[in-house]
């Protein structure tokens, strides 16, 4: 196994301290005897584990870490981060954190399912579509990490607005994806017709 896919898999195991530190802040707030240095330690590991993605994806881009482990891990991992932080951040109870309403989470994994199954549809009908990230997406990732920041640090203000741009950079991503995959059904099955379909189909 590649550095790059050790860097991936601490990422996936640093999830449960991360929600140990969640859970247990959200009990001492409930007593209104909020421990901060456990809301600074989600903050920290939290950060660890976004950064740990950059950290992966350079080693496997430019330094020859690149593995198909690699590859199927390394999406899951982030998918699973993030989904998981803003579910728990969107049920927790706690005075300092900036709570996310519940729908963000929702859409994001309804948003992920119909991806996955466009995709596998698009599979079934052995259709060839390489997977590539548009920027629409990068960009909604990266406001989502933001976003996880931003309610632990509790500020209401930013986390709102992020609320809002990741959900519009969801939508507008799943747009373009789904617009390329209209492309390829339209484009592979014009080409599977041939000229005497054609004429026929004139006359």
């Amino acid at each position: 196994m590649t550095l790059a896919s050790w860097i991936t898999l601490f990422r996936i195991l640093s999830l449960p301290l991360i929600l140990f530190f969640l859970n247990q802040y959200e009990k001492s707030d409930e007593i209104s005897q909020p421990d901060e240095k456990l809301r600074a330690g989600s903050l920290i590991f939290f950060l660890v584990a976004a950064f740990s993605d950059c950290i992966d994806g350079y080693l496997a881009r430019n330094c020859g870490q690149k593995s198909k482990l690699g590859a199927i891990l390394d999406p899951i991992a982030d998918k699973l981060l993030l989904f998981v932080m803003l579910f728990s951040l969107a049920t927790i109870n706690a005075s300092k954190i900036a709570k996310i309403p519940f729908w963000l989470p929702l859409l994001i994994a309804s948003r992920d399912l119909f991806l996955l199954f466009g995709f596998l549809f698009l599979k079934a009908l052995h259709k060839e579509m390489e997977v590539q990230p548009h920027w629409t997406g990068k960009l909604a990732t990266f406001i989502s990490f933001s976003l996880v920041g931003f309610s632990l640090l509790g500020i209401a203000k930013l986390t709102n607005i992020s609320v809002y741009l990741c959900a519009l950079f969801l939508m507008l991503s799943s747009i373009v994806y789904s617009i390329r995959a209209i492309k390829i059904l339209l484009s592979q099955h014009h080409h599977s017709v041939s000229p005497t379909a054609k004429k026929d189909n004139l006359l």
